[in-house]
């Protein structure tokens, strides 16, 4: 969606102008709630009863983990970056290559897919491989080097273009792992208040990358691209002591027919190595979390039974 978005806003501003391209933000935005409606409402079942926290106190617990907070940095200098290159890039476009904010759309989409392309290769690695962490390093790197190649090679479109592939290899790359990682790392009652900080890192850093963009229009190229590459670089500095995620495994089961629903998932997360387990009871589904390396013969022929088949596992 982001990548459609940077791709065809410019040339549904010349369609639509600025004032149609809200209207049709605010439509698509409608459509988002009413879809609301249709999505069901599951039962989670946790290790650890949330009754008796306050929300200060699930706060507590997750700004603890200094993993997650490592992952709210790089999410922060992402989409800071992102949204200060978009202030500054359309201004470039213009002045070096000559093209219209039309056209500009034209530039945006083949890199973007090009990036996307490159990218999936090793999303499959980070997550099949076990080799989240390198990737994840390895994107941030690859992002400051993009920012330093524009820095010094804006002034011709081929360094424009160079940069921003390369930009967009890591942006996917980034974008793709962090909700994964944080799904992994966050403690399993607290996954939610996890996420929601990380969304509010996000949205914070595109708020600063957006006002800094507008302050960096005013500054040489060089300056410009060079404060966004030391951004980049400062927050892969901080994320370096990160260390890998848990690797937990899905499955599905039917739920058994005419039992007792509540009292058959709270023995089922009674089993040795059951991270998690969400329920969906009109659908008569559950959807288990495992840590492979806490389940045994045993605690695998236990869930069998409880399932009353065979289990993937």
């Amino acid at each position: 969606s982001i990548m459609l978005a940077f791709a065809f806003g410019p040339l549904l501003v010349g369609s639509l102008g600025i004032s149609g391209l809200f209207w049709l933000t605010s439509g698509f935005a409608i459509l988002a709630m009413l879809l609301l409606f249709v999505v069901p409402t599951p039962m989670r079942v946790l290790k650890h009863n949330l009754d008796n926290k306050s929300i200060g106190e699930q706060l507590a617990t997750v700004l603890k983990v200094g993993d997650l907070n490592r992952l709210h940095i790089g999410i922060f200098a992402l989409h800071l970056t992102m949204t200060a290159i978009f202030v500054i890039l359309p201004h470039q476009l213009s002045e070096v290559m000559g093209l219209s904010v039309r056209q500009q759309g034209l530039v945006y989409l083949p890199l973007l897919f090009i990036g996307f392309a490159v990218a999936i290769p090793f999303i499959i690695i980070a997550e099949k491989k076990r080799k989240m962490r390198q990737v994840f390093l390895g994107a941030m790197a690859l992002m400051t080097v993009s920012l330093v190649l524009l820095a010094i090679g804006s002034q011709v479109g081929v360094g424009i273009i160079l940069g921003l592939l390369l930009y967009f290899m890591g942006f996917n790359l980034l974008e793709a792992t962090i909700p994964s990682w944080i799904s992994k790392r966050a403690p399993v009652a607290n996954k939610a208040t996890a996420m929601g900080l990380n969304s509010s890192s996000q949205f914070f850093g595109a708020f600063v990358g957006g006002a800094m963009g507008g302050l960096l229009l005013t500054q040489s190229n060089l300056l410009a691209w060079g404060i966004l590459a030391v951004i980049m670089g400062a927050a892969l500095l901080l994320i370096i002591p990160i260390s890998d995620p848990p690797y937990l495994s899905s499955t599905t089961v039917t739920i058994p027919k005419n039992i007792d629903i509540q009292h058959w998932s709270q023995q089922v997360m009674a089993v040795e190595g059951v991270d998690e387990l969400v329920v969906m009871a009109k659908e008569q589904v559950a959807y288990l979390k495992l840590d492979k390396t806490q389940l045994t013969d045993s605690s695998k022929a236990q869930l069998a039974d409880l399932a009353q088949s065979p289990l993937n596992i």
